[in-house]
Formats: structure tokens, sequence, C-alpha cells
């Protein structure tokens, strides 16, 4: 009788009663493996393009850019100004010739007008002009005169600020410089304003 003596895995395979696997077997398995992930990966490939092309496409797709009307411009300019966000010059000039354009409100120089057109349009000073709308010229000038004999009263305060509080050395040091690095600077600017709108 022929004995044949098998070695390695083929033995261990035989004491466990397992069929004995041949090398091509497994490379037969490793083929069909890989043409089972193969088609898998093309299957997985054709449902992402099914699925991904138009997410893509969308996003490839130029949008429109929104253009903006002349009203459009001019209420979102007067937006900024209402809600006390400042406008750049070039919004400023925009501002001078959209009012002109639409509203038919002609500013000779557009550079002196910011705080005219502020309150014009509704934002700081708007109830403060809103009173002085209807009055003659005369009682304008004699608003002008009395608005800088104001700051020139704040100005005087600033630099000789005991002679109009005689308890000027009483007061508190924190309230004095208060008084004239704050309080006065912003009445000051206050009535500047007020003045280049009348």
């Amino acid at each position: 009788m022929y004995k044949s003596t098998l070695k390695g895995s083929q033995t261990d395979q035989l004491k466990d009663n397992q069929p004995v696997i041949k090398a091509t077997e497994i490379q037969d398995k490793s083929k069909k493996t890989r043409f089972k992930i193969l088609l898998l990966g093309f299957v997985a490939l054709v449902v992402l393009l099914k699925i991904g092309y138009p997410v893509i496409d969308s996003l490839l797709e130029p949008k429109p850019i929104p253009i903006l009307t002349d009203t459009q411009k001019l209420d979102s300019l007067i937006g900024q100004i209402v809600e006390g966000k400042p406008l750049a010059d070039g919004d400023w000039a925009d501002l001078c010739e959209l009012l002109a354009r639409i509203k038919g409100i002609n500013i000779n120089s557009c550079d002196s007008c910011h705080d005219y057109l502020t309150a014009l349009v509704g934002g700081r000073h708007f109830k403060w002009m809103y009173e002085y709308m209807n009055k003659t010229e005369n009682e304008l000038r004699r608003g002008i005169k009395s608005i800088e004999k104001q700051i020139f009263d704040h100005q005087d305060k600033i630099l000789n600020p005991e002679k109009h509080y005689p308890a000027w050395k009483t007061l508190d040091p924190r309230n004095r410089q208060n008084l004239i690095d704050k309080k006065w600077n912003q009445d000051i600017q206050r009535q500047l304003e007020q003045k280049r709108i009348l």
C-alpha cells in the first residue's frame, strides 16, 4: 500500500475531519472576493453619482448677484443712518446723489452736510430739526447765534470751570474730570452738529 504523509495545515485539517483545501481553491475564492469588492465599489460609485450629481451640480451652478435698485440703495443707506451705523465717504456721496435723483433734495456740498442728512432721513437730531423746519430765516439766524453762544460758554467752562461753578473745588475730582473730559465736550459736539443742520 502506498502511504502518504500530510504536512502542516493539511494534517491539522484531517485531524479535525475537515476537507483539505487546495491552493487553487484559495486562489479561486480570492478572485471571487476581489470581484465582489470591485462590483460593490462600482455599485457604490453609481449610487453616489446618482445621489451626489444634483448636489454637486447645484453647488457649481452660478448664483445670480442681486442688483439693488436706486430706491433700495437709498433705503439701505437711510436704514444704516437711522440705526446709528457710520457711513463711508463714498456712501455719503451716493446718499447725496440718490436723494437728488429720487427725492428731489439737492445738496450743494455733500461733505459739509452729513449732520443735516442724518437728521433729514430720521437719524440723530431729527426731532430737533423738525422743530426748526417751519421757522423763518430770521429765526434760524437767531438759533445759530444762540448755539454759537452755547458753544463759546462750554469752551469757557472747560478753560475756566471755577468761573462757572463757585463750588468747583468742593466737587469730587472724578466729577470735575468727567465734566471737563466728557460732558462739556459732548455738549460742544452736539451743538456743532445742530449748528451745521441749521
